[in-house]
């Protein structure tokens, strides 16, 4: 459920020098980004509510879309000197090429980072919906490296761009919704705000507005 935070914190930390970074209580006086300290009014307004009472990222649909992520990111930002775009890898619009493109034009420049919402299956992993910074590009291997921030699970790893391709062009079944207020007003049962069974879930989507949307990537560049 977290996945899609700890990937933020770690595009937020990689600029330090450039970017005042939030400061975590727990390392105080020193600034760091971590899952805990990059909620505020912003993202319970425009991702989720999240506080010492509800924590939306562990009622469904359960942790974060792309769009959401984006505006997590943002959130976190100076509001002009930077940009964050979201890529949803639908395939009758973004090609291989398009996106193989898009993704090293961004690696290669110091001032961009880029974070990718795969399937872990499409990509020959056990698991579902994932997120993840990219931290390099192999012209001899045309693969990307994957930095998982699930590194109890997963270590850094090289994926094809045409394994990446089409762990992206996947598609998330809540991958749009009236986030956050649908959680706080919609879900009225326990049932639903953490279903423990398909079944469940089924039934609080609709709650929510649910609308499925393909997967992609963020590009987070400085101006």
């Amino acid at each position: 459920a977290y996945c899609s935070v700890a990937s933020a914190a770690a595009v937020i930390n990689s600029f330090r020098g450039t970017l005042d970074l939030p400061i975590d209580p727990l390392y105080k006086p020193y600034p760091y980004a971590t899952q805990d300290c990059l909620f505020n009014e912003c993202t319970d307004e425009k991702v989720t509510v999240h506080n010492a009472t509800f924590d939306g990222l562990l009622v469904a649909p359960g942790g974060l879309n792309l769009d959401q992520t984006k505006s997590l990111i943002e959130c976190n930002l100076p509001s002009t000197g930077w940009d964050v775009e979201a890529t949803h890898v639908d395939p009758a619009q973004v090609t291989l090429d398009d996106m193989r493109k898009d993704l090293v034009m961004a690696l290669m420049s110091p001032a961009s980072r880029v974070v990718v919402n795969f399937h872990r299956t499409e990509a020959t992993q056990e698991g579902s919906g994932h997120f993840s910074p990219l931290g390099g590009y192999s012209h001899d291997r045309d693969a990307f490296l994957l930095m998982d921030v699930a590194k109890y699970k997963y270590p850094f790893v090289w994926i094809p761009a045409s394994v990446l391709y089409r762990s992206l062009m996947t598609v998330d079944a809540c991958g749009s919704w009236k986030s956050p207020k649908a959680q706080m007003i919609s879900l009225d049962s326990d049932e639903l705000k953490q279903p423990k069974s398909a079944r469940d879930l089924a039934k609080a989507m609709p709650k929510l507005g649910c609308k499925a949307a393909f997967r992609g990537y963020l590009i987070v560049k400085q101006l």
